[in-house]
């Protein structure tokens, strides 16, 4: 099992059933590129995390 399937498997079974259907996308996708968006993270200034921290939550309008 991938390092972000079991990170996402410890959100989903902590959630409540109507937390699941309107978070389910939204985990599946911040699993997948979990590790990467963490490793930019790591690697950029303030200026830089905020724009990928604002690129993020558009993101996650979309879906």
């Amino acid at each position: 099992m991938k390092k972000g399937s079991k990170r996402t498997w410890d959100i989903w079974k902590n959630l409540s059933p109507d937390e699941k259907l309107s978070k389910s996308i939204t985990i599946r996708v911040t699993a997948n590129e979990l590790k990467l968006i963490e490793d930019i993270r790591n690697n950029l200034g303030v200026k830089n995390r905020e724009i990928l921290l604002a690129g993020i939550k558009e993101m996650e309008k979309k879906i």
